[in-house]
């Protein structure tokens, strides 16, 4: 036990951290703690916080797949998502193409279950809607990758069907 001990404190020694604090962007420099006796809750980080709900609410996805502010964003709020998609490279080819793929998916089903559902007096019709209504749902879980490009992409519609399937 001595040998694993041993070595998380030569992990834990100043030297490996030293360099980890060098990069924390804040939205105002004036604001950064500099002393114990500052309240540290006044620094507003550049980076989005993928934990912080209202970090997330931020960020939206165009039909490319590629990531952008929300619509009616503040400036500095657009200066935050548009700082974080550089700095973690979330405008890849790779990511954009895989979104635009549920985005795609998203919006085929949606439009499958609107066109089956019209046909209110066949039950096989609405067995069918509702199977494409359930599997879009499935699209927007939170354990789903990409969910909130599907979510974007019903509400980006601006249909009051597409935004009620997009919070439900």
């Amino acid at each position: 036990m001595g040998w694993y001990f041993g070595g998380v404190t030569r992990l834990c020694k100043a030297r490996p951290n030293r360099k980890k604090g060098t990069f924390f962007p804040l939205l105002e420099e004036r604001f950064r703690v500099e002393e114990p006796a500052h309240a540290w809750q006044d620094e507003l980080p550049l980076f989005l916080d993928p934990l912080i709900e209202e970090d997330t609410l931020l960020l939206s996805f165009n039909d490319d797949g590629s990531p952008c502010p929300e619509i009616d964003l503040e400036a500095d709020d657009i200066d935050r998502v548009e700082f974080t998609i550089e700095k973690y490279f979330l405008d890849e080819t790779t990511l954009n193409t895989r979104r635009k793929v549920v985005w795609d998916t998203a919006r085929s089903l949606y439009n499958e279950y609107l066109n089956r559902a019209k046909n209110r007096r066949s039950v096989a019709a609405r067995q069918d809607a509702k199977a494409k209504l359930n599997e879009l749902k499935s699209l927007m879980l939170p354990n789903k990758e990409f969910s909130s490009v599907a979510k974007a992409s019903l509400l980006k519609l601006g249909e009051n069907m597409a935004r009620k399937i997009a919070s439900s």
